[in-house]
Formats: structure tokens, C-alpha cells, sequence
């Protein structure tokens, strides 16, 4: 249990190294103590910032979920669920090191996302709006007037 703490205020007082720039295994002590006293990462987060130490959420997080696995807190070592917060987050999967660092890489994949959708092909030789755009950006200033020039032609013709 003793080796448990120790390798926990040593892992915090790294984080809270990187984050704040400040090397202090007694803040890493106190910050474990609001995160064992706090019920929810959103209180702790609270307690963080009524003592001065105001963090960013995911900075909050990642203590959180620290101080509730390696310490066991109220949580009892189980994975802190978060509220609300991306799907990476909230799911019950054991996350890697990894997916925690970077919880919007992680968030899997739904190929029937609508900006995924691929236009149906159309007949041949009709081109899209976008295609016809990106085909215009591409002309000449002469090229454009002459066209201009062929559809006041075409639209004469009709009246």
C-alpha cells in the first residue's frame, strides 16, 4: 500500500510538473487529497479551483483518473466515468496511456457519420456543382468571357 502511494504522489507530481512547471511532491499530496475527497471529476475540478489551482478540464481529468486508479479512492480503483464529454470518454473500455493523452483520437469510428456520405455518380458527362467550381477557378479571364458572352447569346435567343 505504502509502495502504491509513493508511486502515485511521484506519477501526479510528474503531471502536475508538466502542466504547471512546478516540482512539489507536498502539492502532489494535497491534489490527491481533494481528488480521494471528491465524488465526481466535476467537484474536483471545483476543489481545484477554490484552492487556487485552477486546471484545465482535461488536466483534470487525467489527475482524476489517475488518483482513482492507482490510489483505489472512492472510485475503488475503477475507472472514473465521466459526465457529458466526448464518447472516448464516457465508454467503459480500459483506455491505454495512449487513448487517455489523446481522447479525440480515440473515439471510434462511425463510417454513417453524413460528412462522410459519398455523392451518388452521376451520368455521364454531368459535373458536379463543386467540380464546376473548382473548373471556373481554373479559367482564364478571356475563357470566362467568352462564356458569359455565348450565354447572353443563348438567353437573346430564347426571348
Amino acid at each position: 500500500e505504502a509502495l502504491r502511494r509513493l508511486s502515485l504522489v511521484s506519477k501526479v507530481a510528474i503531471e502536475i510538473q508538466n502542466h504547471w512547471g512546478i516540482e512539489d511532491k507536498t502539492l502532489a499530496e494535497f491534489v490527491i487529497e481533494l481528488g480521494e475527497a471528491a465524488a465526481s471529476i466535476d467537484e474536483f475540478e471545483k476543489q481545484l479551483s477554490e484552492n487556487g489551482a485552477a486546471a484545465a478540464r482535461p488536466f483534470c481529468e487525467r489527475l482524476f483518473d489517475l488518483i482513482r486508479k492507482i490510489g483505489g479512492g472512492a472510485g475503488g480503483g475503477e475507472p472514473a466515468k465521466v459526465k457529458g464529454g466526448p464518447p472516448a470518454l464516457t465508454q467503459k473500455r480500459e483506455l491505454s496511456d495512449k487513448d487517455k493523452q489523446f481522447p479525440g483520437l480515440c473515439v471510434q469510428d462511425r463510417p454513417d457519420r453524413e460528412e462522410l456520405a459519398i455523392e451518388q455518380p452521376r451520368d455521364r458527362g454531368e459535373v458536379s456543382n463543386v467540380a464546376k467550381r473548382l473548373l471556373d477557378a481554373e479559367k482564364t479571364e478571356q475563357e470566362l468571357a467568352k462564356e458569359a458572352k455565348e450565354r447572353g447569346r443563348g438567353e437573346k435567343g430564347r426571348l
